[in-house]
């Protein structure tokens, strides 16, 4: 539940002093953080997302103890989304419920909760993030780039009419540190008609030793050509043609 208060005096505790124990008992949340005591914690009056589980069934006719001295413009709560679920989320679901309301109405995320796929890395340094959740690197990066987890996988998507590829590891300064296999999975956004040459991975050093990489990548009547080497995957899709057989 995101919760967005306006005016008035947030200090007063999250739940009252007559709160049945079924919520107080329970664990309250802001922003991705258990409140120790709401019993005499208040909300912050920023912009955040409130969120809390009860302990067994219970009805809602309010959400916190939101006290307005004012008792004039904007009185009471405003909430921007409110989700409710029957039954307690695991730990993962719950954080990850909290961030896209921290993300989306707040422009934060919990703490120990990062997102950066949509950041450009430049300079030097070392990244560490599971494929899926790689970062933009710049192509003058010249740090080292860990991929944590098994496996690694790549989800490369090529746009041949805006000419973009989404999803590409390209630094040819960097070095590449990998699990044990890594797989490329290259899809289109529209058939290459017009073939084309694609580089999916590029990089300077590769420390995984006797690394394979498998690549999928197809086109319906068309050949795909792939060049696979530890450091640098590409792939050449080439344009059907007209066979003439002379005899």
């Amino acid at each position: 539940m995101r919760f967005a208060p306006r005016a008035g005096n947030y200090r007063t505790p999250i739940w009252a002093s007559g709160t049945h124990s079924r919520i107080t008992g329970g664990e309250t949340r802001l922003n991705g953080v258990r409140v120790a005591s709401p019993t005499q914690t208040g909300f912050t009056g920023a912009p955040e997302v409130f969120s809390f589980t009860t302990t067994a069934d219970q009805s809602i006719g309010c959400f916190g103890n939101l006290y307005n001295t004012q008792k004039g413009v904007n009185y009471g709560e405003v909430f921007g989304e409110i989700l409710l679920y029957n039954q307690v989320l695991t730990g993962a679901d719950r954080l990850a419920v909290e961030a896209y309301l921290m993300g989306k109405w707040c422009g934060t995320l919990p703490e120990g909760y990062s997102d950066l796929r949509e950041a450009t890395v430049t300079g030097a340094g070392t990244v560490v993030a599971p494929a899926e959740k790689l970062p933009r690197l710049d192509a003058a990066f010249a740090g080292t780039v860990r991929v944590t987890g098994e496996a690694a996988v790549f989800d490369v998507v090529i746009d041949p009419v805006a000419e973009t590829v989404t999803g590409a590891l390209v630094a040819t300064n960097a070095t590449l540190e990998l699990p044990a296999s890594a797989t490329v999975n290259v899809s289109f956004t529209s058939k290459p008609i017009h073939g084309g040459a694609w580089t999916l991975v590029d990089v300077g050093t590769m420390t995984t030793a006797n690394l394979e990489w498998t690549v999928n990548a197809s086109v319906a009547g068309m050949s795909v050509v792939k060049t696979v080497s530890p450091a640098r995957v590409a792939i050449e899709v080439l344009p059907a043609g007209t066979i003439i057989l002379f005899r």
